[in-house]
């Protein structure tokens, strides 16, 4: 399924980031939440949402304002994420090898409504291992959402 296949090379691009950010290699980052539309007649036919959470290896979650400020990306880091990453998204021969631009907005509350066309609720990759449990009594993991805007051309 393609769409699984670009949201596993994101969840690899955020979990780079943030373990090297946070410098920190034990963080492990879930993507969910994934909903996605396409409209053929668009600039950007193709949006895209999705819940970012992230944990380090004492299962302490990563603040939402550290996932936010560590994933704002410049052009450059831009044009990385789409060469090393989307244009690699599995099966070979997926639409996401033909994107030539990529629009980036997160926030830090949940993302509106998508007029969605399909989703599913999780991003699993080959190497991915199941979640760990949380603690008994702590709180839950902070979310936050991002959107992307790919347009394939």
């Amino acid at each position: 399924m393609e769409m699984n296949g670009l949201m596993c090379e994101a969840k690899s691009y955020v979990t780079q980031r943030l373990q090297n950010g946070l410098k920190d290699p034990s963080i492990e980052v879930s993507i969910h939440d994934i909903a996605w539309s396409f409209t053929a007649d668009c600039e950007t036919p193709i949006i895209l949402n999705f819940t970012i959470d992230a944990s380090g290896g004492d299962r302490s979650p990563v603040s939402s304002s550290d996932i936010f400020h560590l994933l704002e990306l410049g052009d450059d880091e831009l044009v990385d994420f789409v060469q090393n990453y989307v244009w690699k998204s599995q099966p070979q021969g997926s639409p996401f090898e033909k994107v030539d631009k990529l629009q980036f907005e997160e926030t830090i509350e949940k993302a509106g409504e998508l007029a969605t066309q399909a989703q599913i609720p999780e991003a699993i990759c080959p190497e991915q291992k199941a979640p760990p449990a949380s603690p008994a009594g702590s709180p839950a993991a902070p979310s936050r959402a991002s959107t992307f805007t790919l347009s394939v051309r």
